[in-house]
């Protein structure tokens, strides 16, 4: 008996959200706001998200027990004082309480400007990975103890056994035979490998834990690093990060950020981030491939980090 394909999914949530009950509950609560225009900006794991007015960004639990909006404040403070002179951070400035509108406590945030670094109008600039380098090395640096005293604890650490996601990826490539006609390089390499790197056992460093590009916003001018949002946060492995800056970037780019890093690294880092970035690349692939519509963005992903292009 084989397991069925299964992947993280956002929470369900447990009701419909519509931009005219958004406009409702925001006028309501904070009349200083003109609420003139109204714009879905996309949905998360736990929240969806609306601008208001150009310049509020408001974010709506989907179901109950995702309002821990107080917790990120605290969060947000921390990650803000070793690196908010330098990018720009969320920080809460309008608290929505539950109504008849709406039964959950939001909260909204002024817009840091920016576009998501993943965005493709938006050249890749190699000195992104130097600003990617120094905030990680500042963030990484925050004590385990004034991590804990905003309850940032251990990272998931089910999502960095890296034995683990080899099982999980093996499979589904084999479920998906699509992905090995398209990709033999990448599968010759996943049947290749015969066990995972060990796992960290360096100092756990405060991470993000959730570092994916569309998460890192970027001047689309310049494209140099404007601000940070959607934070997991706790202390883990730094590849947690690093990952996700290989992903996007490739090798060189990669490098390049590991060389702005001024924190001690651990012998296997390197070996760890690229199995942990080939195996994310695969499954990326083999979610949008299970999920429909265009892998394009995905198939170029795995191509960037097998160095296929």
């Amino acid at each position: 008996m084989t397991e069925s394909i299964s992947f993280w999914e956002a929470a369900p949530t447990d009701r419909e959200l519509a931009a005219e009950t958004v406009r409702d509950v925001v006028r309501e609560q904070f009349p200083e706001l003109a609420v003139a225009t109204v714009e879905r900006l996309g949905e998360g794991w736990e929240h969806e998200t609306y601008l208001v007015d150009e310049h509020v960004v408001f974010r709506f639990p989907r179901q109950a027990g995702s309002d821990y909006f107080e917790w990120e404040e605290g969060l947000h403070a921390l990650v803000a004082s070793v690196i908010g002179d330098i990018v720009g951070i969320p920080r809460i400035t309008c608290w929505g309480r539950p109504s008849a509108h709406f039964p959950y406590a939001f909260a909204g945030h002024e817009l840091i400007p920016g576009v998501a670094a993943n965005d493709p109008s938006v050249p890749l600039n190699p000195a992104l990975a130097d600003d990617i380098g120094r905030v990680l090395a500042r963030l990484h640096a925050i004590p385990a103890d004034a991590a804990a005293a905003v309850g940032a604890g251990t990272a998931d650490v089910a999502k960095a056994d890296l034995d683990a996601g080899l099982r999980r990826v093996r499979h589904w490539v084999s479920e998906l035979p699509e992905i090995r006609r398209r990709f033999p390089d990448p599968c010759a390499w996943l049947d290749g490998v015969r066990r995972a790197p060990d796992a960290y056992r360096g100092p756990p460093r405060f991470i993000h834990d959730d570092f994916q590009m569309e998460h890192v916003l970027v001047d689309p001018t310049t494209g140099r690093l404007s601000g940070i949002i959607d934070w997991g946060a706790g202390m883990g492995d730094p590849v947690r990060d690093f990952s996700y800056v290989l992903l996007h970037g490739g090798r060189a780019f990669f490098q390049r950020a590991v060389d702005a890093y001024h924190l001690p690294l651990d012998a296997e880092f390197a070996e760890r981030t690229l199995v942990s970035a080939r195996l994310g690349s695969l499954y990326w692939l083999a979610y949008a491939m299970t999920h429909g519509g265009s892998t394009a963005g995905e198939q170029s992903i795995v191509r960037r980090v097998f160095e296929l292009e």
